[in-house]
């Protein structure tokens, strides 16, 4: 006995630090979870505590190895780093060590990236030969500006004793020593550039990484693909030893939208519409969601003086300038999903999701299917400002209740075949027509942009193709019929050119429920682009939506999928599948038995239609 000593009511070497103690009972401990109690209550009783006989919580213990290692307490010097304990920095903490899954939703400066430096260090600490620690950033610079600033910060006033792993400044990260002593790179504390390069490439950086202990700390997540959280929430639970510990995954971020990367791990298991700005914690299907609002912070609550929260002078000139509704302080102030339309766009996020418009079509939902016809749509690369060359393949479903349905199915950016001796417009007709073959797309249910030198792609499908697919003009004047089921405007009197008339069309089909399955990389473009209102002499005020060039000037991509997605609803609106209020112009083309669609076009839109 001599050797030992006794803590919380267990036996130790002596020679084991009062550090090793509490990482034991930390991490390895196997008895029931005891007594917890307040920062103040526990540092002033410190030995009482120890000498107890008895398991304290784990958040006990983690909070003593956090004082230990940098506040100078239990015999161990000051450092000269400290870590402040306070409400916010309490419940973040908590949550990463109670919880696999966590999305910390916070303002600007609430902390989040001290509260994941704090807790990578500790974790890999306490298990220095097992654990992988990997931190997501845009970039490794970016990551050296927010979390691995205080990472590099607390590590290095460490004493050699507890830095077991060499600090590599350059290539962000400290690098691990295996059981034998050797430097590995699979085990330590990295920062993963996830912000450049494509989809595939961000998820495959992440699926095959293992580790007995694996974390996953994603920091801005906003601003990455959907590939990190894909990988995290599919892929790398498989990359822990679930013996000794699940994957754990910290997601964090200003909330943008709820359908990029972040917002999927966010969403709660009820979905969005049972939460609201005035919940500051949620479940999920994974985890758990913690808000942090500026105006709930311990300054302001507390009276407390921590300079890094927002003070409420920022707070309120924040709402001078951007107005307390608007999305940007909701993002960097409320912490909170903007749910409330957007001005400046034509379409938000919260409006696609209350109509169900991502949801696949639900025969439980919708109603059983009586009648189904394939449709699809492609917007060619040549137009002005365009990137890809995306191609929809979708469905119009009418139900046996009288519902209709247009569901996008899928679709794909068209590659060209270097090989083919062909052009390029002959290649692409002939990509087209197999994808239409292959979905089961008869040519007059397909349709295309046919705008500017869209003519001449127009020739190529016609003569190598078929006569039936529809060629769609965004360049023109808006068409003549009803601007919409209450306004019975002409549309070239209310919209200022054809394809400002075709985007917002939409809108109104969204909210009469006849929208499914509109891919993420669609609404993403959708509730981009802005439109505005423009005056023209002697007409008055006209919608006119900003030009592929200008988005792609501001955005950084143009809205290609987009387009593709309301050129779809335009085919199905020409061959009478979804009723718009009135469609004079039936192109002649448009079967090969014409009375048939004039009959058919007669029986569901109840409209006196003219042909030319």
């Amino acid at each position: 006995m001599k050797n030992n000593k006794i803590r919380y009511g267990q036996e130790f070497d002596a020679r084991l630090s009062e550090l090793d103690v509490e990482i034991f009972c930390f991490m390895y401990d196997k008895r029931d979870e005891g007594r917890d109690v307040d920062h103040e209550s526990r540092r002033r009783g410190w030995d009482v505590y120890r000498h107890g006989g008895k398991r304290m919580s784990r958040w006990f213990h983690f909070c003593n190895i956090v004082d230990m290692m940098w506040n100078g307490y239990g015999g161990e010097p000051r450092r000269r780093s400290t870590v402040e304990w306070n409400e916010w920095t309490d419940r973040m903490l908590r949550a990463m060590l109670n919880h696999d899954v966590v999305a910390l939703a916070g303002c600007a400066s609430s902390g989040k990236s001290f509260a994941a430096a704090i807790y990578a260090i500790v974790m890999f600490v306490c298990a220095p030969t097992e654990s992988l620690v990997l931190i997501t950033s845009t970039s490794i610079k970016g990551a050296q500006l927010r979390v691995w600033k205080t990472v590099s910060q607390y590590w290095g006033v460490l004493p050699d004793d507890l830095q077991m792993g060499d600090m590599v400044y350059s290539k962000a990260m400290v690098r691990g020593r295996d059981a034998a002593g050797k430097f590995n790179d699979s085990i330590g504390i990295q920062i993963v550039a996830a912000g450049s390069g494509s989809e595939k490439e961000a998820y495959e950086k992440l699926i095959g990484v293992k580790q007995e202990r694996l974390y996953l700390i994603a920091d801005e997540l906003p601003q990455l693909p959907r590939a990190v959280t894909e990988a995290a929430l599919g892929n790398m639970v498989h990359g822990s030893n679930k013996e000794k510990q699940n994957f754990k995954f910290t997601a964090m971020g200003n909330p943008s939208l709820m359908t990029d990367a972040f917002g999927i791990v966010a969403e709660p298991k009820e979905g969005w519409d049972t939460v609201s700005e005035a919940d500051v914690e949620w479940e999920t299907a994974d985890g758990v969601v913690l808000r942090f609002d500026a105006e709930q912070s311990p300054n302001l609550r507390d009276g407390t003086n921590y300079p890094w929260y927002p003070t409420i002078e920022a707070i309120k000139k924040a709402k001078a300038r951007w107005g307390a509704k608007s999305l940007m302080f909701y993002r960097q102030y409320r912490a909170f999903w903007f749910k409330e339309a957007a001005t400046e766009t034509i379409y938000h996020e919260n409006e696609v999701i209350s109509y169900y418009g991502m949801k696949p079509y639900d025969a439980e939902r919708d109603g059983d299917i009586k009648t189904e016809r394939r449709v699809g749509a492609a917007d060619p690369a040549y137009t002005q400002g365009g990137d890809e060359f995306p191609f929809l393949a979708g469905r119009v479903i009418t139900t046996v209740k009288g519902g209709v349905f247009l569901e996008v199915l899928g679709g794909e950016a068209l590659q060209e075949n270097d090989d083919s001796d062909k052009p390029r417009s002959h290649r692409m007709v002939a990509n087209l027509q197999a994808l239409c073959s292959k979905w089961g797309i008869e040519p007059q249910y397909f349709g295309y942009d046919a705008t500017g030198a869209g003519v001449a792609f127009r020739d190529v499908v016609v003569s190598e193709w078929s006569m039936l697919p529809k060629e769609v003009m965004f360049g023109e004047k808006a068409s003549s019929r009803y601007a919409g089921v209450s306004d019975q405007r002409s549309s070239y009197d209310v919209y200022a050119n054809r394809v400002s008339e075709l985007w917002v069309k939409g809108k109104g089909l969204l909210r009469e429920n006849h929208l499914r399955g509109i891919p993420l990389r669609v609404l993403d473009q959708m509730c981009c682009r802005r439109y505005d209102t423009k005056t023209r002499s002697g007409q008055g005020k006209k919608v006119k939506v900003e030009s592929k060039v200008d988005m792609k000037s501001r955005e950084g991509s143009s809205p290609d999928w987009a387009d593709t997605f309301f050129i779809l609803i335009e085919v199905c609106i020409m061959n009478g599948l979804l009723i718009d209020v009135e469609y004079e112009n039936v192109s002649k083309r448009s079967e090969v038995d014409w009375s048939g669609a004039i009959a058919k076009h007669d029986l569901i839109s109840n409209t006196t239609l003219s042909h030319e």
